[in-house]
């Protein structure tokens, strides 16, 4: 369960970094 949050954790702001520059470089 905590390393499933960790996961979660690390990996989101990677998402929205990835979501941010393909709402600018589209």
């Amino acid at each position: 369960m905590i390393l499933l949050l960790t996961m979660l954790y690390l990996t989101s702001p990677c998402i929205l970094v990835i979501q941010f520059l393909r709402m600018h470089f589209v």
